[in-house]
C-alpha cells in the first residue's frame, strides 16, 4: 500500500463488536491535517461487505465516516467493527462536498479479532529481506539488529539466489542469545529475472536447481 507511511495509527489490532476510538496522525507535513478541515475516513472490509453485512456488487463496499482533527492535527474516530477480519481505512480530506473532490492523504490497514485472539500478543516479522550478500545496503547480522530495535520476532533473510547467507545469520543470532528467530531462505530466479519466488523456511536451496529460464532440474 503505496500511502501507508503517509499516516501512522493508534492502534492496528482492534476488538471486533465493541465501539473503538482510533487515533490518526500524518508523519508527514504534506499529509497533515488542521482543524477546521473537513476530514473523512472511508472504510472498506475485506470480504467486500458494507458493515451492515449487505453486498456492494462490483463497487467497493465503503463506509464514510467523518472524523474530528483537534488543535495538535490529530484526527480521532469512533468506530465499530462488526466481524472478523481485515478493514482498510482511506483518510481524505474533502475539499468540495462531493465523493469527488476527496483527496486521500493516507491508508492503513485494520484487524478486528474476538478476545480470544486479542488477548495474544501477535508475532511481528519480515519474510523477505536482503543483505549485502545480494543487492542489500547491509550486512545480515545489521539487519537482524535494526529488526530486533523495530520490535521484530522473526525475519528471513532472502537474498537473490543466496542461501547460504540466510544460515550463517541463523546461526550468528542463535549464538548472540537473541531470542529473534530466523529462519532460512533465498530468492529464487533464473539469470533472466523472469520470474521471482521466495524460498522462505526451506531445508536447502533451490537456486542451484535452477538450470535455465525454460527448464528446472527438479
Amino acid at each position: 500500500m503505496k500511502t501507508l507511511r503517509k499516516l501512522r495509527l493508534s492502534r492496528r489490532v482492534v476488538p471486533v463488536g465493541r465501539a473503538v476510538e482510533l487515533v490518526f496522525q500524518a508523519n508527514y507535513a504534506h499529509a497533515a491535517m488542521t482543524p477546521p478541515e473537513r476530514i473523512v475516513l472511508q472504510v472498506t472490509p475485506d470480504d467486500g461487505r458494507r458493515v451492515d453485512g449487505t453486498r456492494m456488487g462490483w463497487s467497493p463496499a465503503q463506509e464514510t465516516i467523518p472524523a474530528v482533527v483537534d488543535a495538535q492535527g490529530v484526527a480521532h474516530v469512533t468506530f465499530t467493527f462488526p466481524r472478523e477480519q481485515g478493514y482498510i481505512f482511506r483518510v481524505a480530506r474533502n475539499d468540495g462536498g462531493e465523493p469527488a473532490a476527496l483527496r486521500t492523504l493516507g491508508e492503513v490497514a485494520v484487524y478486528a479479532v474476538a478476545d480470544d485472539l486479542l488477548a495474544l500478543r501477535p508475532f511481528a516479522g519480515d519474510l523477505h529481506l536482503h543483505s549485502t550478500a545480494s543487492d542489500g545496503s547491509q550486512p545480515g547480522v545489521c539487519m537482524a539488529g535494526l529488526g530486533r530495535m523495530k520490535g521484530l520476532d522473526f525475519l528471513a533473510l532472502t537474498d537473490h539466489r543466496a542461501y547460504q547467507s540466510s544460515l550463517d545469520l541463523a546461526a550468528a543470532v542463535e549464538a548472540s542469545g537473541s531470542d529473534l528467530r530466523c529462519f532460512p531462505g533465498e530468492e529464487v530466479h533464473d539469470e533472466y529475472g523472469v520470474a521471482h519466488v521466495v524460498n522462505f523456511g526451506g531445508r536447502e536451496a533451490v537456486s542451484p536447481l535452477l538450470t535455465d529460464r525454460n527448464s528446472c532440474a527438479w
